[in-house]
């Protein structure tokens, strides 16, 4: 196959997505067991889609050879800056972080719906928004409000390696602490995260701390009205802030 054959590298991340939410189990199992990427032959499910030109099988294999990881290295050269940070990301988060949710019931809507463990497709446009504002951060500084599993937390730091993030977060799930302790031991001093009530623990950070603030606490009429008056004290002047969830009331 040529790369020239396949749609743009945004088409190839929607694919990537897809299939790994919606494709069975048994075609990662068959395409593994009939390539051998090791020794560089090409098994007769390849040659078949291959030699059909069947683009969009083709499309689905090669994306989920990169979601999982099978392809790497100068392999990955095709794909843009953008997709390769998400792609960095989606791994952390599967390698990393989903195993420590376990059984419990996972909070947040960057990754998967909210109270859901399966990637879902229509978050991309807002997983490129928090990727291209990391970037637009001149300064370190940035905080969160809700960093719950540590998400959104995790794309800020892989797409601002100058980022010092300081998180806040009630703890109320045992996979938030987890999470915050794998994090840690990635990125060290760049990632704090204090836990307890935004509602008390912003009110004892000096006036004008952060560059960019991104509030995702709780979303309560009074807990989001508290979170944002604090956020507007301790935000420098001309910063940014990010509020996520106002297509609810409750936020609005």
């Amino acid at each position: 196959f040529q790369y020239k054959d396949f749609p743009t590298c945004d088409d190839l991340w929607f694919a990537a997505w897809r299939i790994a939410a919606n494709v069975e189990c048994y075609i990662a199992e068959t395409i593994q067991t009939e390539t051998s990427l090791a020794s560089g032959a090409k098994g007769n499910l390849w040659t078949q889609f291959n030699e059909a030109k069947n683009t969009e099988l083709l499309e689905k294999i090669l994306t989920l050879f990169v979601y999982r990881g099978w392809i790497q290295g100068e392999s990955l050269s095709f794909f843009n800056e953008t997709s390769h940070i998400l792609f960095q990301w989606n791994n952390f988060l599967q390698t990393h972080i989903l195993p420590l949710v376990g059984e419990e019931d996972l909070e947040g809507n960057i990754w998967s719906k909210n109270h859901t463990k399966v990637p879902d497709i229509n978050l991309l446009p807002k997983q490129k928004n928090i990727l291209w504002l990391a970037k637009q951060i001149k300064g370190t500084s940035l905080a969160e409000i809700g960093v719950n599993a540590g998400f959104s937390v995790l794309l800020f730091l892989l797409s601002n390696p100058n980022l010092h993030i300081v998180g806040f977060d009630l703890g109320e799930h045992a996979y938030a602490h987890a999470a915050y302790s794998v994090l840690k031991n990635h990125f060290g001093d760049r990632i704090q995260v204090i836990f307890g009530d935004s509602q008390e623990t912003l009110k004892t950070l000096a006036p004008q701390s952060f560059e960019c603030i991104h509030v995702d606490g709780g979303h309560s009429e009074e807990v989001a009205t508290s979170d944002v008056q604090n956020s507007a004290r301790i935000l420098q002047p001309n910063g940014l802030l990010l509020v996520d969830d106002t297509n609810l009331g409750s936020v609005m």
